[in-house]
């Protein structure tokens, strides 16, 4: 994941196991003072077997999260730490319900994980897939995902307040069946929000009108989005 690259501390292992119990685990790495050292994401790549979640045996030193993950058709997370809380790591994930994904996530509390909630409660009938998220330098979170439900894929938006994610916001433009959405926060302290289509490369940047020290009863936001499109798409010919 794009997110992945962008984070400063996490392990990435990749086990291909065919033949033998595959390996997986999405974990916070402690030390011996329990601190939080880094994340740690082993993740099977037997094409009989995959695992993203499920953990093997309990090792010193890790704190497992959402280890029936696998059981339930979870697919592979997007992890990012808030520097300014000792790195501790936001993970969003979409979480198969048994009739389609929602996008959950879980942050780090300093002994343990945050129980597991939705970003988006009740988002009806669509998958909420491909996550990417990324954490300002003053410490706000902000996820984007796919939304593919009956239509074309729409690339959605939420900003972590205090205590819960903004309402969603719809970033990509209309008509636009979007893919392989990325989000990083700029150094002027607005979002960039990437992502294709069949025919370009769209660049979104997203402006908050309203200063981020806001909490959790101001919903939605009203950022000012402003759009550049790469044609043809990077990549491409």
């Amino acid at each position: 994941m794009n997110t992945l690259r962008r984070s400063v501390s996490l392990a990435l292992v990749c086990t291909c196991a065919v033949f033998s119990v595959a390996r997986a685990e999405v974990s916070a790495e402690v030390d011996a003072f329990g601190r939080y050292v880094r994340t740690v994401i082993e993740a099977s790549a037997s094409v009989r077997n995959p695992r993203i979640w499920t953990v093997s045996h309990l090792r010193t030193g890790r704190v497992a999260l959402n280890s029936r993950g696998d059981h339930a058709g979870d697919l592979y997370p997007a992890v990012a730490e808030d520097a300014t809380h000792q790195r501790w790591p936001f993970v969003v994930w979409s979480h198969f319900n048994g009739l389609d994904y929602d996008l959950v996530w879980s942050r780090w509390e300093g002994r343990g994980w945050s129980p597991t909630r939705a970003v988006v409660p009740g988002t009806g009938r669509a998958d909420a897939v491909d996550p990417a998220v990324a954490v300002s330098a003053d410490g706000h979170p902000c996820a984007v995902w796919l939304s593919r439900g009956a239509g074309a894929a729409t690339v959605q938006m939420s900003i972590f307040l205090v205590s819960a994610w903004s309402a969603p916001l719809v970033i990509s433009d209309p008509g636009d069946d979007a893919m392989s959405p990325s989000i990083a926060w700029l150094s002027d302290g607005r979002v960039q929000i990437d992502y294709d289509t069949i025919g370009a490369h769209v660049t979104k940047t997203i402006a908050f009108l309203e200063p981020l020290t806001i909490g959790d009863d101001t919903n939605p936001l009203n950022p000012s989005v402003t759009t550049n499109v790469t044609q043809p798409p990077i990549g491409g010919k």
